[in-house]
């Protein structure tokens, strides 16, 4: 009966567009959501997803498409991002203003509704398999795209402090500027948006009260940053420089 139940819940998040899988070799399950292949501008698609690590730390340490003729992680500048440290447990999202994936060279089947087939294999053991949807839409690139603040100018200042336990507390000191939830993707309001909090690049989930936690960490040297951003997801700048914060963290 045990089994049976199993395989009705694999069946179910399949069905809403969630694929896991849990090795003998890992510590426990990685689900991938909303898994979306976009044109990027050049070549290639980006694809964006929202990826749930219910154990421990990790590392994504390689990322392959059987139907690609290249595949990896990126950051916003382009730059490679393997191996990728994640947080956990929690979830992360690969989206165009972080860290995402990028495939090139797909060979026949770039065509929209296709499915695409994508591996990440983690520095734990565990690998997981999903399918990402192709979406001719060409990629919005939030966040990517400034708009310069007004007067009274925003301000930000970025405090990190290791929780008992594991994990860190990030809290943001922010004037002249309102976190609104209530506005978040409606149209621009002057002295209003929300913060993007990332990991190495690596898009952790938006900022709307001045704290936010972040999961254990691997071993190494990590970078948590905020970024303030409009309501529609521009970043804002003063005098053409993002307005963001980072605090570099060192875990043994």
């Amino acid at each position: 009966m045990q089994r049976i139940v199993a395989a009705l819940v694999v069946l179910v998040l399949i069905a809403a567009g969630a694929w896991f899988v849990l090795s003998r070799d890992a510590p426990a399950p990685f689900l991938v959501e909303d898994a979306v292949a976009v044109p990027m501008h050049g070549t290639g698609f980006a694809v964006h997803l929202k990826l749930t690590n219910s154990g421990g730390p990790d590392a994504i340490v390689a990322v392959a498409s059987p139907e690609a003729e290249a595949a990896t992680l990126v950051g916003k500048d382009g730059s490679e991002a393997l191996p990728l440290p994640l947080p956990g447990p929690a979830s992360a999202l690969f989206a165009s203003d972080g860290v995402h994936l990028a495939l090139t060279g797909l060979s026949g089947i770039a065509e929209e509704g296709a499915l695409v087939p994508v591996q990440l294999r983690f520095a734990s053991g565990g690998e997981i398999a999903f399918k990402a949807r192709i979406d001719g839409t060409p990629e919005m690139v939030h966040g990517m795209a400034g708009l310069e603040a007004e007067a009274p100018l925003p301000a930000l200042d970025l405090t990190v402090t290791p929780e008992e336990g594991g994990g860190y507390l990030v809290h943001a000191r922010i004037a002249n500027l309102r976190l609104a939830r209530d506005l978040a993707d409606g149209p621009h309001e002057a002295g209003t948006g929300h913060g993007h909090v990332y990991l190495n690049g690596l898009k952790l989930g938006r900022l709307y009260e001045p704290e936010f936690r972040v999961a254990p960490l691997p071993p190494g040297r990590h970078e948590i940053s905020v970024a303030l951003n409009t309501n529609d997801h521009r970043v804002y700048l003063v005098g053409g420089v993002p307005l963001a914060a980072t605090v570099v963290v060192e875990v043994e």
